[in-house]
């Protein structure tokens, strides 16, 4: 794998995105890895793997009797959600003192 700052892809856009065609292209921004370029096929590669495990670990929990059904899931993400925008209420009030 080809490892290149942010500041290079810009001047050498077209180089690296040949050099991906062939080996994924790792761009480090501040000195730290950001974003990875690689062919097409390979990203629909790994999505339809993604896709394949979080497949097999959702029927898995559900054979187990540990999958919660859409109703326990809407509820348990909504409050989550209200959680997080609490947090951020109570951040942004400390902020703003």
């Amino acid at each position: 794998m080809t490892t290149i700052a942010a500041t290079e892809l810009k001047t050498r856009l077209g180089k690296y995105l040949d050099d991906a065609l062939s080996n994924p292209v790792l761009i480090h921004r501040n000195g730290q890895p950001s974003h990875v370029i690689l062919r097409y096929e390979d990203y629909e590669r790994l999505s339809k793997l993604e896709d394949a495990y979080w497949s097999a670990k959702a029927k898995e929990a559900e054979e187990s009797g540990k999958f919660l059904g859409p109703e326990k899931s809407m509820k348990v993400l909504q409050n989550m959600i209200r959680e997080k925008q609490a947090e951020d209420a109570t951040q942004s009030s400390r902020k703003s003192r």
